[in-house]
């Protein structure tokens, strides 16, 4: 059939030339042709010239003209020609666009990487992967992205990208669970199962693994790497009826992957509508309270929540001591300088930790971080004692602190320093200091005894009675004198210490 080949290529004739060359075969006029088919001469002239579309009128009563050809041939020809018309149109219309401008907003190079394409057919695919016909229509569809995200969230054009891709993939990555209803009970009956796998170190096997069973009840799991500027971690969706989570494993980490999947498996459990798009990006400081609640189930799901909220507790005594040693101590000039290089630092760190193992009865470990901030400081305190915000232990050099010593807030001991026990209680043993309480060096405080608030102890003495608020002790039989507190200064000021 003539125009056979002309069909299957790349360029079409118009549809008019074909018929003009059966006109010839068949020796029948334009004028004959007009007569046979009852229209006007012109008509039949602006369809073969292609300046007329044939119409399936036209291409009825062609097919009883020249008998050889069917109507359908004569539809398809056209609607291909057609097309190829708009087409060209259409890169016509989009090279007349900002390409280089739409390759950086859109991320032409990172996503047609080693692919031989112009900008114009890049843009043309992109326009495909992100499902709209316009760049003009982008806003429209997904401008909802800039709300769902913070100030310092992703590009939603990056974030849009994204999510297409990890679209792309879900049939390719996942097992076919058509047949599988999603349900929330047997999620939940199964979270131990993704605690167990999350165990395996090695990412990839872990991930596959928690694939393989999720697609066993009903939801989807995808894994792309995430585009330049989209800060994204991962995100909650549906796809024909099934939940989906993304994941882009952003932060390369084995944590950090199993972190971002339980996250979302807390969305699922949570937040999920299969109507809606949850995106979970890298900022924790100024979510939404959905991506807290979401962040609250994983830290529940990999830690206690009372273990974290005493590890997060510590973290925030920890910055604490070092905001009040550059406060109070002229010498220290940085953060990391305290942090690093003042033993009694170094000495608390290893405190809360022992601490935090002793709350939880594991007195071996508990007594062995003690244990380690003795060897490294010559500052020896008890795992079991309780200590406030802010102790300053001055040099630091052969101070004891002993197991059920109480020590309050902003409290200052000097080296040497013993908070221990007199042999005779059995229970509580140790002294307790209330607040902003100084002890001079080589001084001791012994027995179950109570040091009252700004109290201070003058240097190598002895106190085994308990102390009132505002006093000032001293000398090996601790001799007790009231001080005025200075009305400018939460401490008062030791005078006369060697009267």
């Amino acid at each position: 059939m003539k125009g056979c080949d002309k069909m299957s290529g790349n360029f079409l004739v118009p549809t008019g030339s074909i018929i003009k060359e059966y006109l010839e075969e068949y020796g029948i006029t334009q004028k004959e042709l007009a007569e046979r088919i009852d229209s006007s001469e012109k008509h039949i002239s602006n369809v073969l010239n292609g300046n007329n579309r044939l119409t399936e009128e036209f291409a009825l009563k062609l097919e009883k003209v020249l008998t050889n050809v069917p109507a359908s041939y004569w539809l398809n020809y056209e609607a291909k020609y057609r097309e190829q018309l708009a087409r060209e149109e259409e890169l016509i219309r989009i090279n007349n666009w900002n390409l280089k401008e739409l390759s950086r907003r859109f991320r032409f190079k990172e996503v047609f990487k080693g692919l031989e394409l112009s900008l114009a057919e890049q843009a043309l695919e992109m326009l495909k992967l992100l499902k709209i016909s316009d760049f003009n229509s982008f806003d429209g569809v997904y401008g909802k992205l800039a709300i769902d995200f913070m100030e310092d969230g992703g590009e939603k054009e990056a974030i849009a990208i994204w999510i297409n891709m990890c679209e792309s993939e879900i049939e390719i990555q996942n097992e076919d669970i058509s047949d599988i209803v999603y349900k929330e009970s047997n999620l939940k009956q199964n979270l131990e199962r993704f605690k167990l796998l999350s165990c395996n170190n090695k990412t990839d096997s872990s991930i596959n693994s928690c694939r393989k069973l999720l697609n066993k009840l009903g939801v989807y799991l995808v894994f792309c790497e995430p585009i330049t500027n989209s800060k994204v971690r991962g995100a909650l969706t549906s796809y024909k009826g099934h939940p989906v989570i993304y994941l882009s494993g952003r932060f390369k980490s084995h944590a950090h992957t199993w972190f971002a999947l339980v996250h979302e498996i807390g969305h699922l459990l949570l937040h999920y509508n299969k109507t809606d798009i949850i995106v979970s990006y890298e900022d924790d400081d100024n979510c939404s309270s959905k991506e807290q609640q979401a962040n609250q189930f994983a830290r529940d799901f990999f830690v206690d929540s009372v273990q974290y909220d005493e590890f997060s507790k510590n973290i925030k005594l920890l910055n604490y001591n070092l905001n009040r040693v550059l406060e109070v101590d002229p010498a220290a000039k940085s953060k990391i300088e305290v942090l690093l290089l003042y033993p009694h630092i170094n000495a608390l760190i290893h405190y809360r930790i022992g601490n935090f193992f002793y709350k939880h009865k594991m007195y071996f470990l508990a007594r062995m971080f003690g244990q380690l901030g003795k060897f490294w400081t010559n500052i020896e305190i008890h795992p079991g004692a309780t200590i406030g915000k802010g102790l300053i232990i001055d040099h630091g050099t052969g101070c004891v602190i002993g197991e059920t010593t109480i020590i309050g807030d902003d409290c200052l001991l000097y080296h040497g320093v013993t908070l221990g026990g007199n042999g005779k209680e059995k229970e509580k043993r140790h002294p307790t200091l209330k607040d902003h309480v100084m002890v001079g060096c080589n001084a001791s405080v012994l027995g179950n005894i109570t040091i009252g608030n700004h109290v201070q102890i003058g240097a190598n003495s002895v106190v085994v009675k308990s102390i009132d608020d505002n006093q000032v002790a001293y000398g090996l039989a601790a001799t007790i004198k009231e001080v005025k507190k200075q009305e400018h200064d939460n401490s008062p000021v030791i005078t006369n210490v060697n009267e």
